[in-house]
């Protein structure tokens, strides 16, 4: 074989070198699974969780990844990223670039929790369409299973959210919660800042603060021909511009239903949340994983408990508990989602000098004219003086199935 033979075929086999390597998809850095609905890649680290985000935020590879199944494999900590880049940043226009670098696929949480979200800074580009979140923009996809804890969000820039910065295009957020505070912009939520295009959000719910300065909602900012079904918040919702909301901030062509917010703020008493159980049994797949029980002792001179945890109506009986000085006299009003009073009931307590938990009332789950109540969320709120005549304010939150 003469040289010039020898030369065309290393030739040959460095063209095809270079042709494999050109059509050779992204290797992923996950944790299993070859992204399929059967077998979706794994999460099981924050290693992992970061390679998702880049290989969505990246034009390179967001076609290959960005449609694809995920599924957590264990609660991811957060912590080492002091700014978190969402997962699909979102339509970006700036600077020659066109990008559709949006999330349009299933991201199963699995019942896990992703702990310690921090985002300090958006990055935003200028006439583009992003968000900020755990994702940016989920276009036609869905997030379910996913509990958020320990969310930080402090952005000043809009659309933003726990669990996605806009949800659009059809996009489900389902059984996922978020706890924490989050402040931003125009449409800031406390799941997403932005739904709109028949999206939904459905059986989930947030315990924390939300803020921003238009569109704010304690579940999503800015809702347009889309649904929030089953969703709640508890914390107080501000904004400093002129559109501010419950459970959505701005609400156009949507339908909002069985959801409600609750601000803790508006007693400053003592507050037990406890968390409905079909959201529970939704969320969660065992104990450990399950969203806590929120208690917020404000006065330590004592303070009133709800139970059973959660609230069934097949019980038929729910009791209050005290803990602390003896009450003298007490009265507590159960408020529907509605603001709309469906019983009173009297506290009465018995001299003890045990420092320990007593029952001093009950409610049978029934309305004023003996209906047994709708499966739902209630507030009760009352006062109640003590023997040595201190007043406490008492603000419960009850999820009743």
């Amino acid at each position: 074989m003469n040289n010039w033979s020898i030369r065309k075929i290393i030739t040959a086999a460095a063209v095809l070198t270079l042709t494999l390597r050109a059509v050779t998809p992204a290797q992923p850095s996950f944790s299993g699974g070859n992204g399929t609905a059967s077998s979706p890649y794994l999460i099981a680290a924050p290693a992992d969780l970061a390679a998702l985000a880049s290989l969505v935020n990246d034009p390179a590879t967001n076609a290959e990844f960005a449609d694809r199944h995920y599924r957590l494999a264990s609660d991811i900590d957060l912590s080492g990223y002091a700014n978190w880049v969402a997962i699909g940043i979102g339509l970006i226009r700036a600077a020659g670039r066109d990008d559709r670098l949006t999330f349009r696929g299933v991201f199963d949480g699995n019942g896990k929790r992703i702990v310690n979200l921090k985002i300090a800074d958006a990055g935003r580009a200028e006439d583009s369409f992003q968000g900020q979140g755990l994702f940016g923009v989920v276009e036609g996809g869905t997030v379910k299973n996913l509990g958020l804890d320990g969310v930080s969000i402090g952005v000043k820039a809009g659309r933003i959210g726990g669990i996605a910065g806009a949800a659009v295009a059809g996009s489900v957020i389902k059984d996922c919660y978020v706890i924490g505070n989050i402040s931003g912009a125009g449409s800031v939520g406390g799941i997403a800042g932005h739904i709109d295009d028949n999206s939904a959000i459905t059986t989930c719910y947030v315990i924390g603060d939300v803020s921003g300065t238009d569109r704010v909602g304690g579940v999503a900012g800015y809702v347009y021909s889309s649904a929030i079904t089953g969703s709640y918040a508890i914390g107080k919702v501000s904004e400093s511009g002129s559109a501010v909301g419950t459970v959505v901030g701005h609400n156009w062509n949507s339908a909002v239903t069985e959801s409600g917010v609750f601000d803790p703020e508006a007693d400053a008493g003592n507050m037990l949340a406890v968390i409905p159980e079909y959201l529970v049994d939704r969320v969660a797949t065992d104990k450990k994983n399950a969203p806590p029980i929120v208690v917020v002792v404000k006065e330590s001179a004592g303070k009133i408990a709800a139970g059973p945890n959660p609230v069934n109506r097949q019980s038929g009986m729910i009791n209050f508990f005290r803990h602390g000085k003896q009450i003298k006299k007490g009265a507590l009003s159960i408020y529907n989602t509605h603001g709309k009073v469906v019983r009173k009931t009297t506290l009465s307590d018995k001299p003890t000098s045990a420092d320990g938990w007593r029952q001093v009332g009950s409610w049978d789950l029934k309305g004023r004219k003996g209906q047994t109540v709708s499966e739902g969320v209630y507030a009760v709120k009352g006062t109640v003086f003590t023997v040595d005549g201190k007043k406490e304010k008492v603000s419960i939150v009850l999820g009743v199935r």
